[in-house]
């Protein structure tokens, strides 16, 4: 089970990418280079979809930001409305009427 271990092994040392291509000492430097491209490629592709992202959730923060920027500005009028008015507003009681004596 053993026996050619250490010639398994030597086969299995060298590295190769999914093209089948095996890098040697004599492509290594040419290997190297590619390797740089398509990680500048890899990085780029990341940094694009990265950019999206950021402005999704800048845009979503500038939409909740006017949301309840406008949700307060009406609850204010609407609070100012019926201080103005007298009528009490959603949820409230109303004072009972007093009695004539």
């Amino acid at each position: 089970m053993l026996v050619g271990m250490s010639r398994r092994l030597r086969t299995m040392g060298g590295f190769s990418i999914l093209a089948g291509v095996r890098i040697t000492r004599r492509n290594a430097m040419w290997m190297i280079w590619i390797f740089f491209f398509l990680a500048m490629f890899w990085l780029m592709w990341k940094m694009l979809l990265l950019a999206g992202w950021g402005m999704y959730f800048m845009f979503y923060g500038i939409y909740l930001i006017y949301k309840y920027m406008f949700l307060g500005i009406v609850w204010v009028c609407k609070k100012a409305y019926h201080a103005i008015t007298g009528k009490a507003q959603d949820g409230e009681a109303e004072a009972p009427p007093e009695r004539a004596q």
